[in-house]
């Protein structure tokens, strides 16, 4: 769960300019509430420094140690190149570490999150997804279904101050308590208005019974600021972009089951669809 003090923010770049406004919206958010950046970084191509020296007999060869060598000045250039970035975009006082990791995203972002702490995730992202990522999905869908806590997708960079509305989009069912206090930081931190918003399944559903249920869950987990919407029946995550579109919603936050491979390319998934197709940023944990 997220603490108020010394947030811990890891942040995953490629220098590309998606990565680049998760960055600048990591600093910001930082710098408010005494938070430390990670810049996490993974070198996908390097492995061939290795493999080129590794005999058939399982032997490391002395182009094996050359290829250690020239992987280990690789990642030392590549933690400079992000320390640099950190101080063009503004860090200033905010501290910052590095990781430098080889191989697939997926396995380094696991190894990190098992081994450090981490309050919250944040990264840029387009939002565009490739052949190749159909079943492993973007760097933005494996972080969420990885991830034990929030996970910020940014899509454009905004000064904190210019988040204004977020939206939350629930089912009428229990929420463990720890995953709601860790979503809720973020528009507790930001001071922002809280749409709560329920999609109706059926025309059935009797509105006023689900304003119950969505009043008793706002005090439950007592949020603040906010407002509760109940949507007519529809595709959930085109109801959820109308909304968003309609009311300036800054942020989208869902909470999601992390579903992947065939799962997700039967059923889908809401979370990954916002993540696809809006044009706001998109807050999300996995339950």
């Amino acid at each position: 769960m997220m603490k108020k003090q010394n947030l811990k923010i890891l942040v995953p770049i490629d220098f590309k300019e998606a990565s680049i406004n998760g960055l600048m919206t990591a600093i910001e958010i930082a710098k408010m509430k005494s938070g430390e950046l990670t810049l996490f970084h993974v070198k996908s191509n390097v492995q061939h420094m290795i493999n080129r020296g590794y005999s058939g007999f399982g032997e490391h060869s002395e182009a094996y140690k050359l290829g250690e060598e020239e992987l280990s000045d690789e990642n030392h250039k590549t933690k400079m190149e992000l320390e640099s970035l950190a101080r063009n975009y503004g860090v200033g006082k905010v501290p910052v570490s590095t990781y430098v990791g080889a191989g697939y995203y997926k396995d380094q972002l696991e190894k990190y999150l098992s081994n450090h702490q981490v309050d919250l995730l944040v990264m840029g992202t387009s939002g565009q997804n490739s052949l190749a990522e159909l079943f492993t999905g973007t760097k933005a869908e494996q972080s969420i279904r990885l991830s034990k806590v929030p996970v910020l997708a940014v899509k454009k960079f905004h000064k904190p101050e210019e988040l204004k509305n977020l939206l939350l989009g629930i089912e009428l069912r229990e929420y463990d308590q720890e995953i709601i206090n860790a979503i809720k930081q973020i528009p507790d931190y930001l001071e922002m208005n809280v749409f709560i918003v329920y999609v109706k399944h059926s025309k059935f559903e009797e509105s006023e019974e689900v304003l119950g249920f969505l009043e008793n869950f706002t005090k439950k987990h007592d949020f603040k600021n906010y407002k509760l919407e109940v949507l007519p029946e529809g595709d959930t995550q085109k109801k959820l972009e109308d909304f968003a579109q309609k009311n300036d919603i800054d942020i989208i936050a869902t909470i999601t089951k992390g579903e992947r491979g065939i799962f997700k390319l039967i059923y889908g998934s809401h979370t990954e669809g916002l993540l696809d197709k809006s044009t706001e940023s998109v807050l999300t944990i996995k339950r």
